[in-house]
């Protein structure tokens, strides 16, 4: 297993221990009908944190499951009827609008 797979999986690990945890001492200390809205509340807390910490290691490293990042893709456009390469709407050589999508 990947070195930044592992951590990640212990960050995850981590914070639904401290879910557990903070739901466990909730419906210990307060009574059922306010701990389990409470514990509820908690919970999407906590996946919230979660969810931002994942965006964030996103961002910082690439990605931390090794999946590839390609937030703008350069994309160009060949025109199907004279074969020019552009980026616009139309073809600037021809003016059709018939084109075809080319991934760079």
């Amino acid at each position: 297993m990947k070195t930044i797979t592992r951590t990640w999986m212990i960050r995850q690990f981590f914070w639904i221990g401290v879910s557990f945890a903070i739901n466990f001492v909730l419906l210990m200390f307060l009574p059922f009908y306010i701990a389990l809205p409470l514990s509820f509340v908690v919970f999407v807390a906590i996946m919230y944190i979660m969810r931002r910490n994942f965006r964030s290691a996103i961002g910082r490293t690439g990605s931390p499951l090794g999946i590839v990042r390609n937030d703008s893709p350069k994309m160009e456009y060949s025109c199907m009827a004279c074969g020019a390469n552009h980026k616009a709407r139309e073809c600037p050589r021809c003016g059709s609008k018939i084109k075809r999508v080319e991934m760079l």
